[in-house]
């Protein structure tokens, strides 16, 4: 997929704010109790109705799973409100799922603090993306250092599934959160001793083991788009 091709929208945060407004007031809520729902305070939620502030995707991403609320209404106004309850269609021109690339960048190196404002929204044909697993779950990140290289490379855009918050038994590469910080490395879970090994493709970059305790599974990564010159 070239992401020169990328359909690109523009998000207007006061009018995302109305629509989260109305989504709670559909749910007979107080600012409190929504917020409460999603492990929030009562002013971020008066800061993102007021478009403020630019909501958190992992808040987004919740709110359209907790709520049946298509993702795609809920940031551009498009599309069906209710287009994730049972039996509803999607209807999204030449059959197109929009996953969200956030602005900031993750590490392929020493890691950086990542952040979750979304930048653009980027199309994938449904048919292929939702044998993947569910778009609403999932998200686009540049990628920068170069302790994944050669399989990952400084600029690439990394999908990542952020329900495959665990890691498999035959490992695979995800991004990670490690002392506040997000990194994406190979993992691979030593089973003899319970340990997650973190490993770089780049053999100048040590490997290293962890306890599990320490590390959270943000998501794994299943595709990546990389632009030639």
């Amino acid at each position: 997929m070239n992401l020169k091709q990328e359909k690109k929208f523009t998000i207007d945060y006061k009018a995302l704010g109305n629509r989260i407004r109305e989504i709670r007031i559909a749910r007979n809520q107080s600012q409190s109790e929504f917020a409460l729902s999603f492990g929030l305070n009562q002013g971020d939620i008066s800061e993102y109705e007021r478009g403020d502030v630019r909501p958190p995707l992992e808040f987004l991403c919740a709110l359209s799973e907790e709520t049946s609320t298509s993702l795609e209404w809920l940031l551009i106004g498009q599309g069906s409100q209710n287009a994730c309850k049972p039996g509803a269609r999607v209807v999204i021109p030449d059959e197109f799922e929009l996953v969200p690339r956030v602005n900031g960048s993750i590490e392929a190196g020493q890691g950086k603090i990542v952040q979750n404002d979304i930048d653009v929204l980027v199309a994938f044909r449904r048919d292929w993306i939702r044998k993947k697993g569910d778009p609403r779950r999932m998200s686009l990140i540049n990628v920068t250092g170069d302790s994944m290289a050669p399989t990952l490379l400084a600029g690439d855009v990394v999908l990542v599934d952020h329900a495959r918050n665990y890691v498999d038994p035959w490992g695979g590469i995800y991004a990670v959160n490690i002392n506040d910080v997000v990194i994406v490395k190979r993992v691979q879970l030593q089973h003899k001793t319970g340990m997650l090994r973190i490993i770089s493709d780049n053999t100048r970059y040590e490997s290293f083991d962890i306890e599990p305790d320490r590390v959270r599974i943000n998501g794994r990564v299943i595709w990546f788009a990389r632009e030639l010159d």
